[in-house]
């Protein structure tokens, strides 16, 4: 994108948002502040794991995930697809998507093992409180009984890449 491209694109887009503002006031189109917002959160969430795809920015991941997540979970909840709860109930989803993001951040960067800490016990936590909130307690009696698969899933991890590690070391020295 060249730099005059870059300057006309806020003038696009403060046109845009005044003509959607202008026909929503003479009643040409009837589109509500609640269809919208969920709508811009995700485009702007999908626009940043696109830039961090496309710069390789992993920083940009995190709020990206964050984003599209959170406009994926409002935009259902709004649209009548999701049933409608409120902030009470809902809480820990945002602690399953912050959860998600540190994921994320290990996905598009491997060797950053750190990250699953904190994703795992927001992602854990996150599923215990929304399985209360929303008293589904036999799932969350499965997830307490059975939690400690994912240490041994992450110490099987752990040890196969090792393995890979001292395989390409052997190969390299041969």
């Amino acid at each position: 994108m060249t730099k005059n491209q870059r300057s006309i694109m806020p003038g696009i887009i403060l046109i845009l948002i005044g003509a959607y503002l202008l026909l929503n006031q003479l009643d040409v189109i009837n589109i509500y502040w609640s269809d919208v917002y969920p709508v811009v959160i995700l485009v702007i969430g999908l626009s940043l794991v696109i830039l961090s795809i496309r710069k390789q920015n992993h920083g940009a991941i995190f709020w990206g995930t964050i984003f599209t997540l959170i406009g994926v979970m409002f935009g259902l909840r709004n649209f009548g697809i999701m049933p409608y709860y409120y902030m009470d109930e809902l809480w820990p989803a945002f602690l399953l998507i912050i959860g998600f993001a540190f994921v994320m951040l290990f996905v598009v960067n491997p060797r950053d093992w750190g990250v699953l800490i904190p994703g795992g016990i927001l992602l854990f936590l996150g599923m215990i409180f929304l399985f209360r909130n929303l008293e589904l307690y036999w799932a969350r009696d499965i997830l307490v009984t059975y939690w400690p698969l994912v240490l041994i899933l992450i110490g099987g991890l752990i040890i196969w890449d090792s393995f890979q590690k001292k395989s390409k070391q052997e190969l390299e020295n041969k």
